[in-house]
């Protein structure tokens, strides 16, 4: 039998699945393959509310007797609202996954929504995010974001500001269901000690009360704006980010991209910890981060600085992206990057829940299954020129700057 199966059901809603019969659990993931980037009609962060809501009760249960359920019986409920995709996953074991899809399938098609919980969950996203804005290490790269695409979407945080939240309603909740909760825009992915006819079977069950149809794209590829914004906010530290326009999800160099970035500040090795933290002294935390959309992407550097070496800080974070954009790395720091990406990929993959996400993920970004070793295989076909044409691609070009610091 094969290890990775996908089946599309009659009603649209696709399944992949991969059997890894040594293990005694098994993770099962709901996409929703529209986020905050989908909002229409809408208040900002209405993907985001409708997370939380859908965990405070159903039809059927209170929140609270979903939470001792899962519990109970050994397992874990979440969800995660990206700008592209909405993603409720459960963890249980083996024995208990058709009642952790029964229960996945219970939240999304008879959701409580009552207007008492909505007003008292609002209070608790305000809190949501005023932790993250007081977090500068957090808040910098939403910041990055609105610096790099301005007032598109991806530029706005996913949980909106509260301004939005305080506007929400039940009806926008229902609004948002009614136009992306369905089936043929709806993906299931899992990972671990399963059957794949099981799966089908249940989610063919417990989903048949969710409407057909698919969702209209009507996504537009956001203008990189490359802007420069200093934000008020943190103490004796200031807090950079410097952005490059990255690549999309489904480019053919999205591992060479990953490969760049490590080699930038991927590690202890990488050339910006090396130049900015251990032979100049200016920052503590110095390091890359990538993300990639169904359009576009953004390669991100973070640096924590002194106020007084801000400055100087940028420009050696610049100097040094200018010189692996001419091409100036050795090959010893691409073979570095490369295995320690390659590490990094393996390691995270070595439980159900990462490996039915990353199945998922790519399943729906792709449409079809990806074997999760031919994604390793990408990393170690890599070469350095592949990497010196990325760099040279990409940090040759204008840049997206942003700085969080107290006024002195």
């Amino acid at each position: 039998m094969d290890r990775y199966t996908e089946t599309r059901l009659q009603n649209g809603i696709r399944i992949v699945t991969e059997k890894i019969p040594h293990l005694d659990s098994a993770t099962v993931c709901v996409w929703i393959m529209s986020g905050a980037r989908d909002e229409r009609d809408v208040p900002a962060g209405t993907a985001h509310m409708l997370e939380h809501m859908l965990f405070r009760g159903t039809k059927k249960r209170s929140g609270e007797e979903i939470n001792k359920l899962i519990e109970g019986t050994g397992g874990e409920m979440n969800a995660i609202t990206g700008s592209e995709y909405m993603c409720f996953y459960a963890g249980t074991l083996k024995e208990n996954l058709e009642m952790a899809i029964s229960l996945l399938a219970e939240i999304l098609t008879e959701p409580l929504l009552s207007e008492e919980i909505l007003e008292r969950e609002k209070h608790v996203v305000f809190e949501e995010i005023r932790l993250h804005e007081e977090n500068p290490e957090k808040f910098i790269f939403d910041a990055l974001r609105m610096c790099s695409w301005g007032e598109h979407e991806l530029g706005k945080v996913e949980t909106g500001k509260i301004e939005d939240v305080k506007r929400q309603r039940i009806e926008d909740l229902k609004t948002y269901i009614s136009q992306h909760f369905l089936t043929e825009n709806l993906l299931i992915s899992a990972s671990g000690n399963l059957e794949h006819e099981k799966i089908a079977g249940w989610v063919e069950k417990y989903f048949a009360a969710l409407p057909g149809g698919n969702v209209k794209n009507m996504r537009k590829k956001p203008e990189f704006l490359g802007m420069e914004h200093e934000f008020h906010g943190g103490e004796a530290q200031a807090h950079i980010a410097i952005g490059f326009e990255g690549l999309n999800f489904s480019h053919p160099d999205l591992f060479t991209l990953k490969i760049l970035s490590v080699l930038l500040g991927g590690g202890t090795s990488s050339r910006l910890y090396r130049t900015i933290r251990e032979k100049e002294g200016l920052g503590y935390a110095v390091f890359t981060h990538s993300q990639s959309y169904e359009d576009t992407g953004l390669l991100g550097i973070y640096a924590g600085i002194a106020r007084g070496n801000l400055g100087r800080g940028k420009q050696r974070i610049l100097e040094e992206v200018h010189r692996v954009a001419e091409g100036d790395f050795s090959e010893d720091e691409f073979r570095t990057a490369r295995s320690m990406l390659d590490g990094l990929f393996t390691r995270k993959l070595e439980t159900s829940e990462s490996r039915a996400f990353v199945l998922g993920e790519y399943a729906m970004r792709t449409g079809k299954i990806v074997p999760l070793e031919e994604l390793r295989n990408r990393i170690g076909i890599v070469k350095f020129e592949d990497v010196a044409r990325i760099a040279r691609k990409l940090l040759d070009a204008r840049y997206s700057c942003a700085v969080i610091r107290n006024r002195e």
